[in-house]
């Protein structure tokens, strides 16, 4: 952070104590200006690399998705073979056989599909690399061109040029990065077990290292002519390689934006060529078919049908679901003479009862039907069951607390009821003794005889002995409430429990009734889900498989025994047709072929030929042409010890790339001559495996050059960013 501070801080002054006028400023606005689509074209490009890389993502997967299929196909044919060979009757066999050719059928047709899918991403992945390239040629173009624009201070100058050295080096690098897994891409393109695959590889590398040596050996011859050039013809030379430069610059630029307005067109004639090829395995299976029913007429010919049908035989049928079941006839003998009346009546027991298993289908699919459709209502009769449940489990808990309070209210009462007669008792004793003193006090009064001093004092006694009196019954009847009181509660607190204890037992027996239909609503819900569960073969499935099964099997007999009756009834003529048109049906089929194959490789040829592979190769050979003349124009401008070295350099590259082509062709040789003797075919798979784990070796290899390039990149990213905002800075200042 100090660094880039000061860096600001010497721009600043550097630019602020030059003189700026009014045309650098506007000089400054128009790099401003064309600096913004520099960034725009920059994120164009990085846009399309990173679609790129996706491409070449989708593409591998295909592969290697594509590869785990037709391995499984592959096993899974073997199997079957292997049991047909076992079988022990002829249409066990036969069925066997051609549930493998159907699984050879569909690998075929997935593997096509994923050929064209595949080379449609291929397509998209050229498409996009060449853009990426135009857009990163009209970055530079932009930038080289704002760089030149007007007179600018030494300063921004100068940072200008390191800008575009550290985005070079940024670019360099990532380039380098592009071309390695386009490399491996190339190297796991070629890892197979196919023959064939191989070859076109060893042919084009050795066509590649071809091209390497005559660009390679022309740099040398440019490098040592430039040895005994003078000042002036140096200087004239780089001047003509750089006119040369720009003019291949732009007629990329023109090639780049064509072929990219002609992708589409390519898609087009791709998927010619891939419904083409869909046509040659359509005409192939056709053509296997065709001989199939030419060798069953031949047999018919050659054999006689009637004998099949007065002897005693058998009838076995397949199902599409692999149900076999055989049937036995005891034979029509009477059907020499022209009599169907067993023959007939077969025919209406077969009739009735492909109409019996008509309805037994029909039947099952409606029950099936219909129990698909009450599932959400079974389904909610067992949720509201399950609800039901939740008022009871509050009734029974508030019943049980009732209980619990009435019982502990009982407990209570009952133990003051002795306390509180006792009281009651006692109070009516004392009451009894104050009423009986006042009644002897009041007696005593009576006597005339009583002096004065005598009833004085009898008077006040009996006023005491009143007041002692209705004291006593004011506690007497303060008793006798407490236990009328009590009474009365202990009485309430009694019906309480009886009444708790009845709702109790009334909402436990509607729990458990409510327990009951929770149990038979989900109870018939499960049942439910599982006779129609597709997964687990409920059943319901079952049975419309079932009868569906048992429909085939009637439908399939009828057919057969049809076929047996109408073959019997053929005569030596018929069948002698029959055979001669399956013949020329065959023939016919097998002329398809021939088409399909001549419009497969016309659709391949116009592919080749059009405008969008011309242009992928010009453009090819004119960014190698474009490469070449920047490496010249640098080894030029660079001292001759550079350039000696450079031509050492070169001279290592033919070495190397005429190696790799001996080697290429070695490889050819030996390849062709392990795949003529059959005995070697073991050698020659070997050969191929050996092959296969040197391309991964080469891809390990370059993978560890990617991470390596790839560990560097952060840093020259952020050079690069530094630059920038120092170049931003630089012209906010120069703005204002």
């Amino acid at each position: 952070m100090r660094k880039i501070s000061l860096l600001f801080v010497l721009v600043t002054i550097a630019l602020l104590s030059s003189c700026v006028d009014d045309k650098e400023s506007t000089t400054v606005e128009q790099i401003r200006t064309a600096k913004t689509e520099w960034l725009k074209a920059q994120a164009e490009m990085l846009k399309a690399q990173g679609e790129t890389q996706k491409l070449l993502a989708e593409i591998e997967k295909l592969k290697v998705e594509n590869e785990a299929k037709n391995e499984a196909a592959r096993i899974e044919i073997e199997r079957l073979i292997a049991e047909a060979n076992a079988a022990k009757t002829k249409a066990e066999a036969e069925k066997l056989l051609a549930e493998a050719e159907k699984i050879r059928s569909e690998a075929k047709a997935a593997e096509m599909a994923n050929e064209y899918q595949q080379k449609i991403y291929e397509l998209e992945y050229e498409t996009r690399k060449a853009e990426e390239a135009y857009k990163q040629q009209d970055f530079l173009n932009k930038l080289n061109a704002a760089i030149i624009a007007g007179k600018l201070n030494p300063e921004l100058e100068e940072m200008y040029a390191d800008y575009v050295k550290a985005l070079r080096k940024l670019r360099n690098n990532q380039n380098q990065i592009a071309y390695y897994e386009g490399e491996i891409n190339w190297f796991k393109n070629r890892i197979s077990d196919n023959f064939a695959n191989h070859l076109a590889g060893f042919q084009e590398m050795i066509k590649n290292n071809q091209e390497k040596v005559a660009d390679a050996k022309e740099m040398i011859t440019e490098l040592e002519a430039s040895r005994t050039l003078t000042e002036a013809a140096m200087e004239k030379k780089i001047k003509e390689l750089e006119t040369k430069l720009e003019e291949l610059t732009k007629e990329l630029d023109s090639k780049t934006a064509e072929m990219i307005n002609t992708a589409d067109e390519a898609k087009k004639l791709l998927k010619a060529i891939y419904d083409a090829k869909q046509a040659v395995e359509a005409a192939e299976q056709e053509a296997d078919d065709k001989e199939a029913a030419y060798e069953e007429a031949k047999e018919a010919y050659h054999s006689n049908p009637t004998r099949k049908l007065v002897a005693p035989f058998n009838i076995t049928v397949t199902t599409s679901q692999g149900t076999e079941k055989t049937f036995s006839f005891a034979g029509y003998p009477e059907f020499e003479q022209g009599i169907l009346t067993q023959i007939n009546a077969e025919k209406e027991k077969q009739a009735n009862a492909i109409k019996d298993a008509t309805t037994a289908k029909e039947k099952a699919e409606k029950a099936l039907a219909d129990t698909k459709a009450n599932l959400e209502k079974l389904e909610k009769a067992a949720a509201d069951a399950k609800a039901a449940l939740a008022p009871l489990e509050k009734t029974a808990k508030e019943q049980e607390a009732k209980l619990e309070k009435a019982t502990k209210d009982k407990a209570t009462y009952e133990g003051k009821v002795t306390e509180l007669n006792n009281k009651k008792t006692a109070a009516q004793t004392d009451y009894d003794a104050k009423k009986d003193l006042v009644a002897k006090y009041t007696d005593e009064l009576k006597n005339p005889d009583l002096t004065p001093a005598e009833k004085a004092e009898l008077e006040a006694l009996l006023g005491v002995a009143k007041t002692n009196e209705a004291t006593a019954l004011a506690e007497l009847t303060k008793a006798s409430d407490a236990v009328t009181t009590n009474d009365a509660a202990l009485a309430t607190a009694k019906k309480d429990i009886a009444d708790a204890t009845k709702a109790i037992e009334e909402n436990e027996t509607a729990y458990e009734k409510a327990k009951e239909n929770v149990t038979t609503t989900q109870k018939e819900y499960d049942d439910a889900v599982a006779a129609v569960s597709e997964i687990n073969q409920g059943k319901l499935v079952q049975d419309v498989q079932k009868a569906i099964d048992e429909l085939e099997i009637a439908t399939l007999l009828a057919d057969e025994f049809n076929t047996i009756v109408d073959n019997a009834a053929k005569t030596t003529e018929t069948l002698l047709a029959e055979m001669n048109q399956a013949k020329a049906d065959w023939d016919a089929a097998v002329a398809n072929i021939e088409t399909a194959e001549q419009k497969k490789e016309e659709a391949i040829a116009a592919l080749e030929n059009s405008a969008y592979a011309t242009l992928i190769k010009e453009a090819k050979e004119l960014s190698s042409q474009i490469e070449c003349t920047n490496q010249l124009l640098e080894f030029l401008t660079s001292n001759s010890e550079g350039i000696d070295a450079q031509i050492e350099s070169y001279k290592e590259e033919i070495k190397t790339a005429e190696e790799a082509i001996a080697k290429a062709e070695q490889s050819i040789k030996e390849f062709n001559a392990l795949a003529s003797d059959e005995e070697k075919n073991e050698e020659l798979n070997a050969y191929i495996k050996a092959q296969n784990e040197e391309y991964q070796a080469e891809i390990n290899a370059l993978n560890n050059e990617i991470s390596k390039l790839k560990e560097i990149q952060p840093e020259l990213q952020a050079r690069v960013d530094r630059l920038q905002a120092a170049i931003d800075a630089a012209e906010a200042v120069l703005a204002e």
